[in-house]
């Protein structure tokens, strides 16, 4: 998992300006609290705030509400898609964690008038 992780953050970072080391050395608080600084912190900030994870480690428990409305704004539907697509797999293999936060997901996107995603 950290090597996906490595591999979104590093593109991310030589397209969006901050060096990886950068990267490396911010907090999941200073991702958060930079949120709307610019359009690839929005892009970090909805990942971490929908997976909560940053940089591979587990950081945040996460917050579908704050997270799919930063990647709303954005314009990142496929991302909405990636986190439910992925939410509604792990559930269907049986992980309970993940059928307790598709719930979540799922009331996330209805009190924010988004469409269920696949």
């Amino acid at each position: 998992m950290k090597g996906v992780f490595f591999v979104l953050y590093s593109a991310l970072a030589s397209a969006q300006g901050p060096s990886l080391d950068v990267l490396r050395a911010m907090s999941c608080e200073d991702v958060i609290a930079h949120a709307e600084d610019s359009r690839g912190n929005m892009m970090m900030a909805g990942s971490l705030l929908t997976t909560g994870m940053w940089m591979g480690d587990r950081c945040i428990e996460p917050d579908y509400e704050r997270g799919f409305d930063l990647l709303h704004r954005l314009g990142d539907d496929a991302g909405i898609d990636g986190a439910m697509r992925d939410l509604r797999r792990r559930a269907g293999n049986g992980n309970r964690t993940a059928k307790k936060r598709l719930v979540r997901a799922e009331a996330a996107l209805e009190k924010l008038g988004l469409p269920a995603h696949e």
